[in-house]
């Protein structure tokens, strides 16, 4: 059976403005039910109107799925009002980051995509049991599993809208977290695909960055 897993706001954001795929809807492939909590979708809701057109787009198209409840997109409103109460007080996380793990915890869902760095420095140590991991592993699933023939392009545009530092130490960290994203993604459904490959998947230089 398909894990059920949380999206934070973050992850929509990206999906949102790359342009070849849809990455929330591709994501349906993976999961039974990608459940959103109420100040997630709140944050989706409010996306800022007339900047991005495309992405303001895809977003509300997000939001009516969700408040539609349609397959897939799940609105959420259960939560551990203890770890909540807990969470709230903590420095770098907010409302919607806050509400995933309350319910993460509540509903025993191991599995949380956010990119707000901050949130994972300061929650992940407290709850080891739940995985946190970036837009990028979501991307790595994808296209370890075969749902992302144009994987090129979408990374590519992943990197513009998130830009890689210029600083070489910054960079290198960066890199890092792409080639260990991809790598997770291959554990995660115990495939044998070599280093090289992995490599390869996750070169800059190959991929024009």
């Amino acid at each position: 059976m398909k894990p059920d897993a949380i999206l934070d706001n973050t992850v929509f954001n990206i999906s949102a403005r790359i342009h070849t795929c849809d990455l929330i809807s591709l994501a349906d492939n993976l999961f039974n039910n990608i459940l959103i909590p109420q100040a997630i979708a709140s944050e989706i809701q409010s996306f800022p109107k007339g900047y991005e057109l495309e992405a303001e787009q895809k977003m509300e198209y997000y939001f009516s799925r969700i408040r539609l409840g349609s397959k897939g997109l799940q609105l959420c409103t259960t939560y551990d009002s203890v770890v909540l109460s807990f969470i709230k007080d903590q420095q770098n996380v907010d409302n919607g980051e806050a509400e995933a793990i309350a319910q993460a915890q509540k509903r025993y869902i191991g599995l949380f995509f956010t990119d707000d760095d901050k949130c994972i420095r300061t929650l992940s140590p407290l709850y080891p049991n739940i995985r946190f991991v970036p837009t990028l592993y979501l991307i790595a699933l994808l296209d370890v599993l075969g749902y992302l023939p144009n994987y090129d392009e979408v990374i590519r545009e992943y990197f513009t809208y998130k830009p890689l530092p210029l600083q070489s130490k910054a960079r290198k960290n960066e890199k890092e977290k792409f080639r260990s994203a991809y790598k997770n993604a291959v554990l995660h459904f115990n495939l044998s695909i070599s280093k090289k490959d992995i490599s390869k998947k996750t070169s800059l230089k190959r991929l024009g960055l």
